[in-house]
């Protein structure tokens, strides 16, 4: 799930835009789309558990069929819904 959005970046607050916003699957983790903005500007990491995951799929992002897709959506959805 991609969205135009921003948010101000709560390490720099001079940066009042510029954080994308949106979640990211390969079908087995969720991400937030920022991982990759904080990793990039501050050197922040992600876990190692997520690392272990990219490598063991040699950093090659699966391509979901639209029925695992909507399922991600579904549960990103009633996740987000509480």
């Amino acid at each position: 799930m991609v969205t135009t959005q921003s948010m101000a970046d709560p390490l720099d607050p001079a940066r009042d835009h510029g954080v994308p916003t949106g979640m990211s699957s390969d079908g087995t983790w969720v991400w937030s789309t920022y991982w990759g903005y904080f990793v990039r500007e501050y050197g922040i990491a992600v876990p190692a558990e997520f690392i272990d995951h990219a490598r063991s799929r040699s950093f090659e992002p699966v391509l979901l069929d639209d029925t695992e897709q909507e399922r991600i959506d579904s549960e990103l959805e009633a996740a987000f819904s509480d």
